[in-house]
Order: structure tokens, then sequence, then C-alpha cells
């Protein structure tokens, strides 16, 4: 294909644009053959040998929806000519990197936008140059070779693109900020096709909204430069109690994290598989320290005298920073292409999970003794068998809350803690899940979110995003919004990038 000049002279509106509002898709169906004949990636329509690879996301529950057709962009020009095509014909379109959105919100009945094939990651002098699809096991690779990391998650197969924009938590937030805090540049494909370079200096109100605003919102991000960090060693920690330690380990757990040293990441976690009365729930407190080994014991020691009791078991490991995130992607034994979803590359072996509802908020101060029976009691309360569910809390703090709440569209700056609440049950490969053991996720996942949600700040992660927040606005974006929604205006004035939580 003849390659066509399509950096635009790029105005600070995109008002005016030639598109017109994703919608129904026009009679008889578009010309998908003219959009192939375009690019130089895939369409894959239904029917496809492909087709049901390329349009599943992480979480099986979402395989009901068949968009009519996934897009596998490979060039920027690629990403260009399908949104052009998207508004042309009036096809509701989504971008899509890692396929992780909690409420499916990276699939569509109309056209995927795939990115997961532009994946390059380079260092371009003090600079790391990211591609949207670049999936954080192959990121952390890329740049370990170079002694260098970013700030990212722990999730092999979640992929940059969408984490950077919602901001980004992981064990380097602590001491670095969300991944956004090192956000550069970013080159973005506008609702009318331009492409735009946003940075302090260009596009600034965009750059802006770009870190910390959300995916789907402002454009499709084709290109992150990130200033990256020296990547440290990492030791990690994991610590057991039984559950009749529960209630003094969350307690003494919010005060160590209030009290933690940047280089610790501090993590709690409580747990249950099933309905059995007499299998109690585990209780158990992990993280990582980023600074010398001999740093950590003390700290360990501090903990375990505010509980009270010495956990049942306690184990660490020290591993430089590419193995580290290695042992926390779950894929210790595994070389980095096979820990991706099956179907992502030949040696891929990741399976999908079959069904997981989340929902969450952050904390910006301690839960009080009446915060944690309620903690207790919204774990406890209607086990069902088969459902595996977990409350978590990660210690934030640091640099994390050193950045001002308006200085990136990411506001959470005052948070103690972010604590989730999450439910799952691995429903078997070519199942559907009935729907009231559904109904038994759901009403579990939202009475104990409301039992809680008293105590929290009120705010929520855009990242692990809840289709069913009534008040979203306020909880992912807070001060933020109406100049999030100035940007929106000026940029995408018809909404062609929308969604049920979009920004208006």
């Amino acid at each position: 294909m003849k390659r066509r000049t399509f950096l635009g002279t790029a105005a600070a509106s995109a008002a005016g644009g030639l598109l017109l509002p994703a919608a129904t898709a026009s009679a008889g169906g578009p010309p998908w053959d003219a959009l192939q004949r375009s690019l130089d990636g895939t369409v894959v329509l239904p029917g496809d040998p492909q087709y049901d690879t390329v349009r599943s996301l992480a979480l099986r529950q979402f395989d009901s929806v068949r968009p009519q057709a996934v897009v596998r962009c490979t060039t920027v020009e690629d990403v260009c000519e399908a949104v052009r095509f998207a508004a042309r014909h009036r096809v509701p379109a989504v971008a899509r990197s890692g396929g992780h959105s909690f409420a499916g919100y990276s699939t569509t009945t109309g056209m995927v936008i795939d990115l997961s094939l532009m994946n390059a990651v380079r260092l371009a002098g003090s600079v790391a140059r990211i591609q949207p699809g670049c999936q954080l096991v192959d990121l952390e690779e890329a740049l370990a070779v170079h002694g260098v990391a970013v700030p990212t998650g722990w999730c092999p197969t979640v992929a940059i693109g969408g984490l950077a924009l919602g901001g980004g938590l992981g064990f380097l937030t602590r001491m670095y900020g969300v991944a956004s805090d090192r956000m550069r540049r970013a080159q973005v494909v506008l609702a009318d096709g331009r492409v735009v370079e946003s940075s302090a200096h260009q596009h600034a109100d965009l750059f802006w909204a770009l870190r910390g605003g959300g995916g789907g919102n402002f454009g499709i991000v084709t290109e992150y430069d990130f200033e990256p960090v020296p990547a440290p060693d990492m030791t990690s920690f994991t610590l057991t109690w039984t559950w009749a330690s529960v209630r003094a380990v969350l307690s003494a757990w919010q005060r160590w994290t209030a009290e933690a040293p940047d280089p610790l990441t501090p993590l709690l976690n409580i747990s249950t598989y099933g309905a059995d009365a007499g299998v109690e729930p585990g209780v158990t407190v992990s993280g990582v320290w980023l600074g010398s080994p001999d740093g950590l014991g003390p700290l360990l020691d501090r903990l375990t005298a505010a509980v009270g009791t010495a956990p049942a078991t306690s184990e660490r490991r020290t591993d430089s920073y590419r193995f580290g995130m290695r042992h926390w992607f779950g894929c210790d034994t595994l070389e980095p292409a096979a820990c991706h979803r099956v179907g992502h590359n030949p040696q891929a072996q990741l399976a999908r999970y079959g069904f997981a509802l989340a929902r969450g908020n952050f904390f910006d101060r301690p839960l009080d003794s009446a915060g944690i029976d309620a903690v207790l009691k919204a774990f406890t309360a209607a086990r069902s068998e088969g459902e595996a569910r977990s409350f978590d809390l990660q210690g934030l703090g640091g640099a994390h809350n050193r950045v001002p709440a308006t200085a990136t569209a990411y506001v959470h700056r005052n948070a103690l803690f972010y604590a989730g609440w999450s439910v799952g049950i691995d429903v078997p490969e070519g199942e559907v899940l009935a729907p009231d053991r559904r109904r038994a996720c759901q009403e579990w996942v939202d009475r104990a979110y409301a039992r809680v949600h008293p105590w929290s700040s009120g705010q929520a992660y855009q990242n692990y995003i809840d289709p069913d927040l009534a008040d979203w606005r306020e909880a992912y974006y807070g001060v933020n919004y109406e100049r999030l929604s100035a940007v929106k205006r000026a940029y995408d004035p018809k909404g062609f990038f929308r969604f049920a939580q979009s920004i208006t």
C-alpha cells in the first residue's frame, strides 16, 4: 500500500470535524472489503477462522458480544482509516489494547479497533517509546535489558494503552507515582482521523486529560513516551495469619501502611472459596520492598508487633525487578512468550477467566472498629458453592500523594489505600453461568460494597471501571470532571468516542 501523509496540522480543537457520531450501521452493511484495501492490517469478520480469538476479552462473560468487524491495526494510518470508515458508515467503534475492561467496554456490536499488534517498545534518548498494544509482561522484559522500568500494574496481559490513560497503579507507585505521572508525550488519533502530538508543550489541554481521564474518551493513543526509572531489585514478602487474627491484622495493617516509607508497597488480602462453613477465609499480608533487603525485616517486625500474634507463615525472596515482576505475574516457571492468554501466540499458556465482578473505593482514613466490623460481616455473608471471593487492599501514599489533585486528570491524591471487593466463578470453557448464580455474585458484591462505602472517600478507580456506579463522574474524576468535559468538547465535539461512562 502506498504510504499517505497523515500527520495533520493539528489545530487545538477538533470542532467542525468531518465525522458523524457513531450510530446504527448503514443499510446493506459497511463495505468491509474497501476498508481492507486501505489497510496494512487486517479486517476480521464473523466466519473468519481468527474471529473468535481476536474478538475475545480477558473475561469470557463477554463472549456473547459479536462485533461486526475487528480491525487489527498495524500502523497509525490504519487507525486513522478505521476511525474515518466507522464515522462515514455510522458504525459504533471502540478501541482495544489489552481487553481487560471489567465492564466489557472494549468490545461492541460495531467495530473493534484492535491495537494489540501495535506493541513495539524501544528507548529513544531519555524516554521509553511504547505502542498501546504492548502487554506488561513484554514491556517489563524489553525495558529490563536496559535496567529501567515504567510504573505499571501486576497483570501480565494488561496492555499499557488502557492502563496509562486511567492512572496505572503498581509496585512503583509509592516511589514514582502512577504510570501516567511518567508520561511525557502521547500521539493521538482524533475523531476526525487526524493525528496530533500532545505533551506539556503541544495540545497541553489534551495531554492533561490523557493522564488519568480514562480510555475511550478523547481519541486513540497510538504511541506513548514515558520517562523511565531505574529498575530496582525487588524483595517480595508474604505473611499469613489465621482467621482468628483478622481483626487485629486489618487494624495493624492500616496503621503500618500510613507510616510506610516510599519503597514499601503493602497489600492485604482476605479470600475464601466455596460455601463450606468449616473452611476459614485466608488472611494474607504481602507486598514488595524496593530498598536494601536488610531494611525489610524491621518493617515486618513492626507489623507483627502491632498485630500481637506471630504470622502462621512468613516468606521472602529477593529478585531483580525483571524476575520479581515475573513472580507477581504468576509466571515464575514460564518464558515471557508463554505468559500470555492462549491465542496470543503459539506458546501462550494463560487461560481466560470465566466470570468475575469487582467494585471498590479509595479510602483516605483508616477503618475504625465499626468499619472493620462492616468488612467482616460483608465478607462472610451468603457464601455460595464454587464462588471465589476476595477483599483486597493496596497501600498508597508516598509519591502517589505528592502530586496535586488538579495537576493531571488523575484526582485520587489523598488516598491512604484502595480497597476492592471481587467475586468470581471459573465457568468451564463453552459454558454460560446460570442466571441465579450470576445474580448471587452480583448481590453479594453490591451488598459488600454498599456496607463499607460510608467509610470510603467516595472516590473510585477509573481503571477498575464499575458499570453500576451511579455517581461515576464524581467518583472517578471529582473536581477535574468539568475540565475534562471541556477537553472532550474541544477534541471530540460530536461524541464519536463514547460508551456508557464516557466523558461528555
